[in-house]
């Protein structure tokens, strides 16, 4: 069975290894259909948050990114003793790609973005968003499924 700091790592280690190699294999900007001009590989640089917002405030995500990703550990730790194995799950997932997003904009202030799903406002997003939005989801769902006496 895997540990949840082994899906820590290795949600790490994918989002890593994903962005490594569209920095190294497609020029920034080059968009690429990969399905049925719905889906495409789109190398970009997010230098802020969601959409971009916030970019002249590096310092801040970065500091606040950091002591949410203190907290998932925390949590993660906690949940390890006493919560479901879904909450477990959902929280390394969460905080493997949290990580990954956190590291990259701590070490080059800016995050690697390359999916694009065509749609009206659509983002480009990395594996590391992937693995937050699931991974919170699967928190979400794990504590509505359980009843817990506080």
């Amino acid at each position: 069975m895997v540990s949840s700091w082994q899906m820590v790592l290795g949600g790490f280690l994918v989002d890593f290894i994903s962005k490594q190699m569209v920095c190294r294999k497609l020029p920034e900007e080059k968009k690429i259909p990969l399905y049925k001009e719905k889906v495409y590989l789109w190398h970009r640089k997010n230098r802020g948050i969601s959409y971009g917002f916030f970019q002249q405030k590096m310092s801040a995500i970065v500091a606040i990114s950091g002591l949410v990703l203190g907290g998932c550990v925390f949590w993660l730790r906690h949940a390890a003793k006493e919560g479901s194995h879904l909450e477990q799950a959902g929280l390394s997932l969460l905080l493997g790609g949290a990580m990954g997003n956190w590291l990259e904009r701590l070490r080059h202030k800016r995050v690697t973005d390359f999916i694009y799903i065509k749609g009206k406002h659509a983002p480009v997003f990395n594996i590391a968003d992937g693995l937050i939005w699931v991974g919170a989801l699967l928190v979400l769902l794990a504590n509505l499924w359980t009843k817990k006496e506080y």
